[in-house]
């Protein structure tokens, strides 16, 4: 055979290993195209894991709803509604012109667990307008501390004596009522919930009329002051009505 044989027949082997490579796909399919696997992530490149702050299988950061008074430690509201003490009204004295002392005893009425607090927020009147309760040491029926900002706890085995300054203006009108607003603070959300389940008889809240001894007259609208024999302190009458303010055993 030829030189030029062998070199035309050597030429065609190589043509025919060139198009029949080893990169070569089924059906002549070109190797530098890949087809997408199922576990390739979506277009726009937006990942498949859920949220950390979506609904659902993610888990939202989002609070479920309004916390439950239930798990709380630390409760506000009227004194029977969670618990509280109970009180007895000793009377309303006249302290000053346009100024007068109401005294109230505060008791438990019954076993309390330890490290149990309830502090007396704000005195609630009704009618709303008409008489202002201000915190204050006042009056001869033995009241050694103001009501308002009076924490009374659970050691506290004896009854305390406590005092408010109150002055009437030209709305004011007998019968005016006042109950109380307060906190109470726990160990524990159970022990609350034991506090607040105790037997608990509400009574009526406590009524204010014009002291027999008053000579300025109901509504006289001054200001006033107590008497040199009393202390008071600033604060504010309360806005709203509240229902039951007493408890008893």
């Amino acid at each position: 055979m030829t030189l030029v044989t062998l070199m035309a027949v050597l030429a065609m082997v190589l043509t025919g290993c060139a198009q029949r490579g080893p990169s070569a796909g089924p059906a002549g399919q070109d190797a530098s195209t890949s087809a997408p696997t199922p576990s390739s992530p979506s277009s726009g490149g937006q990942s498949a894991s859920p949220s950390a702050t979506s609904s659902g299988v993610g888990g939202s950061t989002a609070p479920d709803g309004p916390q439950d008074p239930k798990q709380s430690r630390v409760r506000t509201g009227p004194v029977a509604s969670f618990g509280g003490p109970a009180y007895g009204d000793q009377g309303v004295e006249v302290t000053g012109k346009g100024t007068w002392c109401d005294t109230i005893a505060v008791f438990w009425g019954g076993d309390i667990p330890a490290g149990v607090t309830f502090r007396f927020d704000k005195a609630v009147t009704k009618p709303s307008t008409g008489l202002g309760v201000q915190p204050g040491v006042c009056g001869t029926k033995g009241a050694d501390r103001t009501c308002l900002g009076l924490t009374f706890r659970s050691s506290d085995k004896d009854a305390v004596f406590c005092s408010m300054v109150l002055r009437p203006t030209s709305g004011f009108k007998d019968g005016t009522t006042i109950t109380f607003v307060g906190t109470l603070t726990c160990p524990t959300a159970a022990v609350c919930n034991q506090v607040a389940a105790r037997k608990v008889t509400p009574g009526p809240p406590i009524v204010v009329t014009t002291p027999s001894d008053d000579s300025t007259g109901t509504g006289d609208g001054s200001a006033g002051s107590p008497s040199a024999g009393s202390r008071s302190t600033s604060g504010s009458s309360g806005a709203s009505s509240i229902g039951s303010a007493t408890t008893g055993g």
